[in-house]
């Protein structure tokens, strides 16, 4: 009897220990659970700062992308703005050099310009010095025509009475070519002031004021023998002015005091 007791407590027992162990698992496992949720609960949160700190970093990195795009396109601007700055340069340069070329060739053809007329001047030079010798002997052979011509036009023996004879008369014609040919050259700008003044406004004027020389110039004008613009420029000697100057331009002017102006006899015209 004793030993089906103890049979039942040993099966009680068991039976207690196994509900014990049981519960004592569902606790541990309880706890287990408790312990994976704590680690799943730390991986999240581990997860959700990595995420945060991931997102930080890709903001970061964004921002440091948003960064380097705009110092790029600062960078690009400013290459943008040298190369402007360097075509205004060139443009600038280039003009300087077309305006340079420019001068130059103005220069060039001031040189030119002035080379051409003094050729010219020296060309008119001695075609006028070519031309007075010829003058010369042209006057020569004229004074030895009146003084051996017998047979001399009725007015020009007239001429050459009142003028005193042919070799005043001469002398008068020869003056009226030398004033013309100074004249000419006067205006080409190829006689100075100086000679200008001894040999128009000293010499021609007192000649001029023989009555006489009034009418051969005044005949030699009618007849076209003298230039139109020389005789423009000589008329107002016979009103008492000098010679108008054709180099400058200028209007008639008074000539010497009237002292100087007395009529010359014409045998001493030469």
């Amino acid at each position: 009897m004793f030993e089906w007791l103890w049979q039942a407590d040993t099966g009680l027992l068991l039976g207690s220990l196994g509900f014990m162990t049981g519960i004592a698992s569902l606790i541990y496992s309880r706890r287990e659970v408790k312990g994976t949720l704590a680690q799943v609960q730390v991986g999240r949160n581990q997860a959700e700062s990595a995420l945060r700190a991931a997102e930080l970093v890709a903001e970061n990195a964004r921002q440091q992308a948003i960064e380097a795009l705009r110092a790029a396109g600062l960078v690009a601007e400013g290459a943008k703005q040298q190369a402007v700055e360097a075509l205004r340069a060139a443009g600038l340069v280039a003009e300087g050099s077309r305006e340079q070329a420019i001068e130059a060739l103005r220069a060039a053809g001031l040189v030119a310009e002035s080379a051409r007329q003094q050729a010219e001047q020296a060309l008119r030079a001695a075609e006028l010095l070519a031309n007075s010798a010829v003058s010369a002997r042209v006057r020569e052979m004229r004074a030895r025509n009146f003084r051996a011509n017998p047979n001399l036009p009725a007015g020009i023996q007239a001429i050459i009475r009142q003028a005193g004879g042919p070799e005043a008369y001469a002398v008068m014609l020869d003056s009226m070519d030398v004033a013309q040919e100074i004249h000419v050259l006067r205006s080409r700008g190829m006689v100075s002031d100086e000679h200008w003044r001894l040999w128009m406004n000293d010499q021609m004027v007192l000649i001029a004021q023989s009555p006489a020389f009034q009418e051969v110039f005044q005949r030699a004008a009618d007849q076209g023998v003298l230039r139109a613009e020389f005789v423009a420029a000589f008329l107002p000697v016979f009103s008492g002015l000098r010679i108008v100057d054709p180099w400058k331009h200028e209007e008639p002017a008074a000539g010497p005091p009237a002292a100087a102006l007395a009529p010359v006899a014409p045998a001493r015209l030469r």
